[in-house]
This record gives C-alpha cells, structure tokens and sequence, in this order.
C-alpha cells in the first residue's frame, strides 16, 4: 500500500466516522411542544380563555395588547358601564371574564379584528 492509498483509507474512515457520529447525535429536546392554554383549545371557550393566558403573561400581552394588572384596572373602570342588567326574563349569570371581548373590540378600536382573534 503506498501513501495515497493510506491517505484516501484515512479519509474515508474520518468520513465514515462523521457520517455515523452525525446520525447518532441525539435531537436537541424542546423545551415546550405546544403551549398549556392551546393544547386545551378544545375543551373551553373564550370565557375561560382570559384564566388560561394569565398562565403565560407574554400571550396574555400579545393578545390583549396590554399586562394583566392593566386589564383588570381597565375592566374594572369600565365593568359598570357595560354590566348587563338582570330582567324578569333574563337572569345574568357572567362572570368578569365574560366581558372580555368587548375589551378586545373596545381596546383595538376595530370591530371587525374581535371575530378573528377567538380561538376556534
């Protein structure tokens, strides 16, 4: 064997080595596949959806546009204003959170984003 042939036999085992060494390293494990509140998408509804954003104050912010303590100092400012009033016919049974996409529609100013942002 002369040394071009050693040299081309060292290569082709660095590259072999490589090739398995590439393929046995383990995936890099994510830290989070989905988020708690969308894995639940399917169970709830956008009633419970405020309690659910509040697990993760950056969704809670990318949603509504605004903190949490800033929503609730918002909602309470303006809860008497939008309050449904009970009827003889009609007994209310909402909670807070049950007002919050009039906060979305009021806190965007664009009526028509409100529908595109419940979750479906």
């Amino acid at each position: 064997m002369d040394s071009c042939e050693q040299d081309l036999d060292i290569a082709a085992l660095g590259l072999l080595f490589l090739i398995l060494q590439s393929k046995n390293k383990a995936s890099k494990k994510r830290k989070q596949w989905c988020k708690k509140w969308l894995k639940r998408r399917n169970q709830c509804s956008h009633i419970s959806l405020i309690s659910e954003l509040s697990e993760e104050p950056l969704d809670f912010l990318n949603y509504l546009r605004m903190t949490e303590p800033a929503y609730q100092k918002l909602l309470s400012l303006v809860y008497p204003l939008i309050e449904k009033q009970d009827t003889p016919e009609n007994k209310i049974q909402l909670s807070m959170v049950g007002y919050a996409p009039t906060m979305v529609v009021t806190g965007d100013g664009e009526i028509g984003r409100a529908s595109c942002r419940e979750r479906v």
